[in-house]
């Protein structure tokens, strides 16, 4: 910037510097805080879903547990049974939720290792179906896995 007086003469020269990092910092900080907004939003209300999905099965397994108190006194021992099985069926719902929280927390913090290896997801689907051929027949329900492509390769962690 140059200050002249009336004869146009130049009696000062200033240059002036400004410095941008703060501007730039404080930018940073700004986006920075936005998107710790947006996460703390979305955590927030994964952990509401979950707390749902927790409760759910907690709900059944202590109602059958009311009902497994009333049944006793009955001798009712096919009710007892069924109540068993639903039980078991919840804890095993219970177990596959908190497993999967745990993954996906770890997942989030980069702390679980991946090993991808490129795999063809139709074998491993029929392997899977057959797996469970017996407990099925056992069970009088038939089991058919069918499909029209033999070979789709993907890239999974398989465990």
């Amino acid at each position: 910037m140059n200050i002249k007086d009336n004869e146009k003469d130049s009696i000062l020269n200033m240059i002036i510097i400004q410095d941008l990092n703060a501007k730039i910092q404080i930018e940073k900080l700004k986006n920075t805080l936005e998107q710790n907004k947006i996460i703390e939003l979305g955590r927030n209300e994964m952990l509401s879903n979950i707390s749902h999905e927790f409760k759910t099965p907690v709900n059944v397994i202590y109602s059958t547990a009311q009902l497994l108190d009333l049944e006793k006194t009955q001798n009712d021992y096919k009710k007892l049974h069924e109540y068993n099985i639903l039980i078991k069926r919840n804890c095993d719902r219970l177990i596959r939720m908190i497993n999967n929280f745990i993954d996906s927390t770890k997942f989030e913090a980069n702390i679980i290792n991946m090993d991808l290896k490129i795999i063809n997801i139709v074998s491993l689907v029929e392997d899977l179906t057959m797996s469970i051929i017996n407990f099925a027949q056992n069970k009088n329900i038939e089991v058919i896995f069918d499909t029209e492509e033999e070979e789709i390769y993907i890239l999974a962690d398989i465990d």
